[in-house]
């Protein structure tokens, strides 16, 4: 990151920032080119890891990405303002992201009532 004074390492700061999103995009290995889904989820966070999880059909053409090659990076942002400084003539947008990687599997049947559960609690 290219401005560090603005970076937030603190799990609790980032799961506040996680908590007012709505969607997650996550980036898939599309032979070269990543392949980008915007996704509704679920968190849970369990000895200091966090855990996305998100609701998918068991085939079609991302279950296929994923099937060739399971890493993936994903980002989410939130509150977002425009902000004008009219005096200097410049302007920005102001907003809050969390930026990640990980490893996708597919859970088992047991485990997915749980993650229905932080789909639906997120």
């Amino acid at each position: 990151m290219r401005r560090q004074d603005r970076e937030i390492t603190e799990l609790d700061e980032l799961l506040e920032i996680i908590n007012r999103c709505d969607i997650c995009r996550l980036a898939l290995n599309d032979d070269g080119y990543p392949y980008i889904l915007p996704l509704n989820f679920g968190t849970e966070v369990n000895d200091g890891k966090l855990t996305l999880y998100f609701h998918s059909a068991l085939e079609g053409y991302k279950v296929g990405l994923f099937e060739k090659d399971n890493r993936a990076t994903f980002e989410m942002d939130c509150k977002h303002e425009l902000e004008y400084f009219e005096e200097k003539g410049y302007c920005t947008m102001a907003y809050e992201s969390v930026i990640g990687r990980g490893k996708i599997r597919i859970l088992s049947d047991d485990e997915k009532m749980h993650a229905l559960r932080q789909l639906m609690n997120h």
